[in-house]
């Protein structure tokens, strides 16, 4: 049963990922490790080009993984203000406040260098 839902959870990668996978560029242990990362695909990439191994990957997409539980404990509002952020620009968003709550960090994600392109565009306007 884990075999065959591990399968189905791989089919949530994008396709360039899977890809990798059908051509051997990664192993089934990599994309597992891939799964439900913001930037995966240039991770995969780094993979590829770093010739990591599975506990590489896994050891680098951990602190990923972290900060998504921690995000389930997040204080609606602020999932409310990245909802709308994200619906608004067109990109996945985060908020993250200090532990004063006074400042904090905004993260845009982007998922090739023409959204990148097109951040920087509407932002120089």
């Amino acid at each position: 049963k884990s075999h065959i839902s591990n399968m189905i959870r791989l089919l949530e990668l994008e396709e360039e990922i899977l890809n990798y996978m059908i051509s051997g560029k990664l192993s089934m242990g990599h994309a597992r490790a891939l799964i439900g990362v913001p930037n995966a695909k240039e991770m995969a990439n780094e993979i590829i080009n770093k010739n990591l191994s599975v506990r590489q990957t896994e050891k680098n997409t951990a602190n990923y993984k972290k900060n998504k539980r921690r995000q389930k404990n997040k204080d609606p509002n602020i999932l409310d203000l990245e909802k709308e952020l994200s619906e608004k620009i067109g990109l996945k968003t985060s908020i993250h406040f200090s532990e004063q709550g006074s400042s904090g960090s905004l993260t845009l994600y982007y998922s090739d260098l023409d959204q990148l392109d097109d951040i920087m565009k509407r932002l120089k306007k």
